[in-house]
């Protein structure tokens, strides 16, 4: 790759992984509209494990508070928001029974979301079904419901979410936040239990591709050969550096402003795509 390829998609990478506009969707269209090369699933895992840093740094002290309630049997009041403490250990709870839908449905659909998936016209399509979400949860949701008030139900009702968004195009962050929206969260608090949600997840899909290449489970994952150590690290570093700026005007954002500015964006592109498609390109 060369150094353009790796600042683009690291900084593309930073800023679509929390706002609602799909990343995966994003770092498959790129080298087809730059006429790059397939970047590798190593230097993905490299780009994914430094947004997720990003969100580790930015709720820091809520992460501590977090560790030390399931220690102590605490609450703790994650991100703030002025919507009460929640049980450190309710909500591990939580994360837990959001986190499964996407396990089972990822390794369920793995071999699909690698090839057929990842194709252009398909991303366009899921590009679309992410600005319908948003949608929905804009003008379907009250709003009303803050962190602590969130049920084992809706936990289930988010990770399902959650799950539909390992398609390339489906935003992880705009399935989950209107999801949250949709059944009466806050957009702020939607946000906070995605956040949450995030970190797992992408553990979990860094152990399975590290996991394959490791034990030869089939053809290796691309760019695990001979995986370039430098570029990752430099790609990894300018994604958490780019998601940190990214997160953090995001939340101020979602405190006063609706999501129709990226239903619109991700309605617009995935059309374009479609239509690009279809001309032939």
């Amino acid at each position: 790759m060369s150094l353009l390829q790796v600042i683009v998609l690291s900084v593309v990478q930073g800023i679509t992984e929390f706002l609602p506009v799909s990343s995966s969707g994003h770092l498959a269209l790129i080298p087809w509209i730059a006429g790059w090369p397939d970047q590798g699933t190593a230097f993905d895992v490299a780009l994914h494990l430094g947004t997720m840093s990003a969100v580790l740094i930015y709720f820091r002290s809520e992460w501590a508070g977090f560790l030390v309630g399931l220690l102590k049997g605490r609450g703790v009041a994650f991100g703030g928001g002025g919507d009460g403490e929640i049980s450190a250990r309710r909500l591990l709870l939580l994360v837990v029974i959001g986190t499964a839908p996407a396990a089972v449905i990822g390794l369920l659909t793995k071999g699909f979301i690698e090839s057929t998936a990842r194709e252009p016209q398909w991303i366009g399509v899921f590009l679309i079904g992410t600005a319908a979400a948003l949608a929905i949860g804009e003008l379907a949701g009250k709003r009303k419901r803050g962190l602590s008030e969130t049920s084992k139900l809706d936990a289930v009702i988010i990770g399902l979410g959650q799950a539909a968004a390992i398609l390339p195009g489906l935003s992880r962050s705009g399935t989950t936040i209107a999801t949250g929206m949709a059944i009466g969260m806050t957009r702020e608090a939607a946000a906070r239990f995605s956040f949450l949600l995030v970190v797992p997840v992408i553990l979990g899909a860094a152990v399975l591709v590290l996991g394959d290449a490791v034990l030869g489970n089939g053809a290796p994952p691309q760019g695990f050969a001979n995986p370039p150590w430098g570029v990752m690290v430099l790609g990894g570093a300018i994604a958490f550096a780019t998601a940190l700026v990214a997160l953090w005007g995001l939340m101020k954002m979602l405190r006063r402003y609706p999501l129709w500015i990226f239903a619109a964006y991700a309605f617009l592109l995935g059309s374009g795509i479609i239509i690009a498609r279809t001309l032939g390109a």
